[in-house]
C-alpha cells in the first residue's frame, strides 16, 4: 500500500493576497495549475451551490469582488523519486503540507486551513513516530553502554 515511484512531482502551494503577499491557503497537488484554476473559479461551489463555502472560498470571493485574484506561490516540491528514495511515500506530501501550514501560521500568515482534522491526525502520527524514534535511540544508547550488540528497532 503505497504510491508507486513514478515520474511526477507534487507541489506544496499557497494562495497569497496580491497586496500583502500573506498566504491564506496551503494545498498540495500534482496538477497545481489546475488546482489553482479550481480555487479561482470556486469549483465545487459553482457545481454544488448548496455547499457551505469554506473560509478559503469566502476569501477568494472577497478578493474577486475587489477585482483581484489570489496569487499562486509554489512553496515546495517533492518528486516521487525523492519521496521513494527517502522512504517517505505516501504521507510525505501531506506532512510537508502540514509543516508549511505550521510554519506560516507561526510566522503570522492568516492560513485558513490550519486547524484541519486531517492535519491534526498527521501531526499526532508524526509525534508518535518521533516518540518511537527517541525510544529506539535510548535503547541503542543503553545497548552500547552495556556493550550489547543492538538489533535494528525500527526496521519497517
Amino acid at each position: 500500500m503505497g504510491t508507486p515511484c513514478t515520474a511526477f512531482t507534487w507541489h506544496i502551494y499557497g494562495l497569497a493576497d496580491p497586496e500583502t503577499s500573506l498566504i491564506h491557503y496551503v494545498g498540495q497537488s500534482r496538477r497545481v495549475l489546475g488546482r489553482y484554476r479550481d480555487h479561482v473559479n470556486l469549483g465545487a461551489l459553482r457545481h454544488f451551490p448548496s455547499l457551505r463555502p469554506k473560509a478559503r472560498d469566502l476569501w477568494i470571493q472577497d478578493l474577486q469582488n475587489q477585482g483581484q485574484q489570489p496569487e499562486l506561490v509554489i512553496l515546495d516540491s517533492v518528486t516521487a523519486k525523492e519521496a521513494c528514495a527517502s522512504g517517505l511515500v505516501p504521507l510525505s506530501v501531506y506532512e510537508l503540507e502540514v509543516a508549511w501550514i505550521d510554519r506560516l501560521l507561526a510566522a503570522g500568515h492568516p492560513v485558513t486551513n490550519g486547524p484541519d482534522r486531517r492535519h491534526d491526525k498527521i501531526r499526532r502520527e508524526r509525534h508518535e513516530v518521533d516518540l518511537l524514534e527517541a525510544a529506539a535511540e535510548r535503547g541503542r544508547k543503553l545497548a552500547r553502554a552495556l556493550d550489547i550488540e543492538p538489533r535494528e528497532l525500527l526496521e519497517d
